[in-house]
């Protein structure tokens, strides 16, 4: 076995690649005055809450104001299930064909999540546990906490970490987990969310979608667990490819779906118009909230799985040229959307760690392109 601290260069020092991954962390502080998109929609939900009735362009909607009977929850998801009232009722059209296609999207990015807390290199680290990261981006947002969470796993799951197959490989059995807990702990109530022909109910399925890190995790534990005893340890590819492919074709459908009926162009849902001036209505300001949160999360994503690209290319595992990389992730971005970018890219490189053995021999550096 290679050592691979001879194999990647000296950018494996975790200073060296906390500077080299700073346009990372600079989505993380992009997000930051959009935070301040909150000033002209506070008061709209203070408003709702006390009527327990939200009113935007003529849709009304009674809101649910406790729903887990643990007071904790109640009160932080609350405020964030009105205002996803917009998203869901169709108040405001941008909003809803955005965050629909934002958060079918946003699939592909917990699965990330997941498999890379099944992986041995991750294994008693904040990196196992993405109920936490989860739970927070659902909070504060996940233009701040994805942007912060993949800024840090480059830094501390550096190229040493892979130096053996157990760090590399991830857990078979929770591998295969992974699907079944996503589709029953987040696809399913989101798409009910969205789809279902009462605004009422889509409310209330909202309430359960709102903490699906809870839902989740548990499916997670247990079908990974209780799989333990049938799966194969050196095949976990195949139920990534499953997962990858079923989640492919979910989140390319509704892509599309997004593309054929909201009347309005990638550009107008997805690129934010404000910055540092706040807009005027609750409605603008919300949707601007999402478009940043999309912006910086994923953005944060494809820059840390592009970063990942460096390190394999550096330790001559990776001979795929850069312009074709690029020019592929440009082309399954057009066709196919952001989500499944990511995730088809995640798994290119997966592919790669685990044919690590199969090319023993290492390279300085690759210049190809």
């Amino acid at each position: 076995m290679v050592d691979i601290a001879n194999t990647v260069s000296s950018r494996d020092s975790r200073l060296q690649r906390a500077f080299a991954a700073l346009p990372i962390f600079v989505l993380t502080l992009l997000m930051l005055p959009a935070v301040r998109m909150n000033e002209p929609i506070a008061p709209f939900l203070d408003n709702a809450a006390k009527k327990s009735l939200f009113e935007l362009n003529g849709v009304s909607v009674p809101v649910i104001r406790e729903f887990f009977g643990i007071t904790i929850l109640d009160e932080i998801f609350s405020t964030i299930s009105l205002a996803f009232v917009q998203l869901i009722s169709f108040a405001d059209p941008g909003s809803y064909w955005q965050s629909l296609c934002f958060l079918t999207d946003f699939s592909a990015m917990y699965a990330i999540w997941m498999f890379e807390s099944c992986r041995g290199a991750n294994k008693k680290t904040f990196y196992e546990f993405p109920i936490i990261i989860a739970l927070a981006a659902q909070i504060v947002t996940v233009g701040l906490c994805g942007s912060l969470y993949f800024y840090t796993l480059y830094i501390f799951c550096s190229g040493g970490k892979f130096a053996s197959a157990k760090g590399r490989s991830i857990d078979a059995a929770y591998a295969a987990a992974v699907l079944p807990s996503i589709f029953v702990g987040y696809l399913v109530p989101l798409l009910f969310s969205y789809f279902h022909p009462s605004l009422e109910s889509r409310h209330w399925w909202c309430w359960v979608w709102q903490i699906y890190p809870i839902w989740t995790s548990p499916v997670l534990i247990g079908l990974g667990k209780a799989w333990q005893s049938i799966a194969k340890p050196a095949r976990h590819l195949e139920p990534v490819r499953i997962t990858v492919l079923s989640l492919v074709i979910i989140n390319a459908s509704v892509y599309w779906y997004t593309v054929a009926n909201s009347g309005m162009s990638l550009r107008d849902l997805f690129i934010a118009k404000h910055l540092f001036e706040v807009p005027q209505d609750s409605a603008t300001a919300l949707r601007t909230i999402l478009q940043y949160d999309w912006l910086c999360s994923f953005g944060a994503a494809l820059l840390w799985l592009g970063y990942s690209f460096w390190d394999l290319k550096a330790a001559g595992k990776c001979t795929i040229g850069w312009i074709q990389l690029v020019a592929s992730a440009g082309l399954i971005f057009a066709l196919l959307g952001v989500g499944n970018t990511l995730l088809l890219g995640w798994l290119v490189r997966e592919e790669i760690l685990v044919a690590w053995d199969e090319n023993p021999t290492s390279k300085k550096s690759n210049k190809a392109d």
